[in-house]
């Protein structure tokens, strides 16, 4: 006869308890948008899909401390995330591809651009910080503006790899000019760092300035984004910048 391990049956019974009771609750909380959710719960439920036989809450606080928040759990990469006990191949798969999704979702519907205004910079930094969500190479984006300030395209301008970007100016300012532009914001990225400015930031911007003010449009601002930070270049380099 085979004798079961009693604790063990007890054990996996309260974990399988427990995930039900998850799973009601959410779904209990949808018409508040699930706000008595912590971020380490919603993380748990996550894992739970791509590990199904075991507890993920303490799996999902050692992400949650060593990379600080869930954005910054979605924002690791696929490597990196594994370095985390608990975390196989499956979980940091289905964590990546969330990120993606995520950011897909911000892109096609989360801002409406007849919404942002020239006068309304807390929507637009909102906006570029959301722009970056997800990536760990660094990008520049190009926001233009018309006439009356209201926001006309977000254009792409260069990818870099790792913490290198090549950016063609001259393009740059053709793009700008193609489209009717009055004003210009530019933005990139600095992956995993700070907004820290470099000589070479306040060089490439100052050219760029003044490229863009001989053909008639302005260039508000070039800002650096990291994850919870934002540094204004021209602001940084001559604090009685104005445009």
């Amino acid at each position: 006869m085979i004798k079961q391990d009693k604790s063990k049956t007890e054990q996996k019974n309260l974990h399988a308890g427990h995930r039900e009771r998850m799973e009601k609750r959410f779904l209990a909380t949808e018409k508040d948008n699930n706000s008595s959710f912590q971020n380490h719960e919603l993380l748990e439920m996550l894992l739970s899909f791509s590990i199904p036989r075991r507890n993920t809450n303490e799996t999902a606080h050692l992400l949650l401390s060593k990379f600080g928040s869930l954005r910054g759990v979605f924002e690791t990469s696929y490597t990196s995330l594994q370095e985390v006990p608990g975390v196989g191949r499956r979980s940091a798969l289905l964590i990546r591809l969330v990120s993606r999704i995520i950011h897909c979702y911000i892109e096609e519907s989360e801002y409406d651009n007849r919404a942002i205004h020239l006068d309304q910079m807390h929507l637009i930094l909102l906006y570029l910080h959301n722009l970056f969500f997800g990536y760990r190479m660094e990008r520049m984006y190009m926001l233009l503006f018309d006439r009356s300030g209201a926001l006309m395209e977000t254009l792409m301008l260069a990818e870099g790899t790792g913490t290198f970007l090549r950016l063609d100016e001259t393009q740059c300012v053709r793009q700008a000019l193609s489209r009717g532009t009055s004003y210009v914001i530019l933005a990139h990225n600095h992956p995993g760092g700070t907004a820290d400015v470099s000589k070479e930031d306040i060089d490439t911007t100052l050219t760029l300035e003044r490229a863009f003010r001989t053909v008639g449009i302005t260039l508000l601002e070039h800002y650096i984004i990291t994850e919870k930070d934002h540094t204004p270049i021209l602001k940084s380099s001559n604090p009685s910048y104005t445009a």
